[in-house]
């Protein structure tokens, strides 16, 4: 199964705290005042979405293993795609080359 979560802080008017999701499990979400609260309040939520998708014979992704690559940037263009992930799109580095080379792939 691949376990990516994502978590993102949440506005004042989304009612702040932290929103933390399991990308591979439709749905499975959660939030916390703090990030460690939303990532245990997650896996609370995982193990209802696992015993809910058994019970309604829903299929469960598989497992993805996952291989490390090392790449090189320019570090001026490294720090800006840092800013950028972090301000506005909420994402790490790895979901952000996952997708794009997924969005790559399917063209």
């Amino acid at each position: 199964m691949n376990e990516e979560i994502k978590i993102r802080k949440l506005t004042e008017e989304e009612g702040g705290g932290y929103l933390a999701e399991y990308t591979h499990l439709k749905g499975c979400i959660a939030d916390g005042e703090t990030k460690i609260e939303a990532l245990q309040e997650l896996e609370k939520a995982k193990e209802s979405w696992l015993l809910s998708a058994h019970e309604f014979g829903m299929e469960v992704p598989e497992k993805v293993k996952y291989k490390r690559i090392n790449i090189t940037f320019p570090e001026k263009l490294l720090e800006k795609l840092d800013d950028v992930l972090k301000n506005e799109l909420h994402m790490s580095r790895s979901a952000f080359f996952q997708q794009s080379v997924q969005q790559s792939l399917l063209r």
